[in-house]
């Protein structure tokens, strides 16, 4: 008999994801502890729920609960109101919109890849990751760093290129992406020959990334100068 598969959602909407004040392993976080209504629009976290599992939470997050807590209030600032604070017999309560309101922009993520994907990374990658699991669902596909970067509401200054360059790399030694290139040749005023690479991008399945060669991920972290 198969093992249940829990998937947690995550909003991929554009004014939402590309909101730069958006953290997206806070509200991994508030997702993965939070619960559904009947209709599945939106999902609700008890303030308490967080207390009653502050040691997982840490453990997982790397991060104190009262920080995390804070992170949560100042997300409900937010003009996107992607997560709303209301009060329901003397408790918090956080109303989470894990989907457009259409219901048309949002991706499901494997409850253990997510976990991973907040322990071990940052909010830029959990969203480029969200991004890719929408735009990469019937295939592979030529992307670029810049439209990722826009996507993720940074501009496409060098400094951000290298970053999404460390961030596609970090997924593709997580199992969760696979990298290739396209070579096209192009003809200067000069009539000199560039070779220019154009990256193409695919998810691996969830039964691959369960199969990866190592449990012990790699994290690509840049340099110290």
């Amino acid at each position: 008999m198969n093992e249940t598969v829990y998937k947690t959602q995550m909003n991929t909407e554009n004014n939402i994801i590309g909101d730069k004040k958006m953290d997206y392993k806070t509200f991994a976080i508030a997702m993965l502890y939070s619960k559904y209504n009947n209709q599945n629009v939106w999902h609700f976290l008890y303030e308490k729920t967080l207390d009653e599992n502050q040691m997982e939470i840490e453990g997982l997050s790397k991060t104190k609960i009262n920080t995390i807590k804070r992170n949560i209030k100042k997300l409900e600032k937010l003009d996107n109101h992607v997560i709303q604070r209301k009060i329901y017999d003397n408790e918090i309560v956080y109303l989470l919109f894990p989907q457009s309101v259409d219901g048309k922009y949002y991706v499901l993520i494997e409850d253990d890849v997510l976990r991973v994907l907040v322990n071990t990374t940052n909010s830029n990658v959990i969203k480029t990751y969200c991004i890719l699991k929408y735009l990469l669902a019937k295939g592979e596909k030529m992307v670029t760093r810049e439209f990722l970067l826009e996507k993720i509401g940074l501009t496409t200054y060098e400094k951000n290129l290298q970053m999404m360059t460390d961030i596609l790399d970090t997924l593709t030694d997580m199992y969760l992406i696979k990298k290739s290139y396209d070579y096209e040749k192009e003809i200067n005023d000069r009539e000199n020959i560039n070779i220019k690479a154009r990256l193409k991008l695919k998810l691996t399945t969830y039964e691959e990334w369960c199969n990866r060669p190592s449990q012990q991920v790699k994290i690509r972290r840049k340099k110290e100068k």
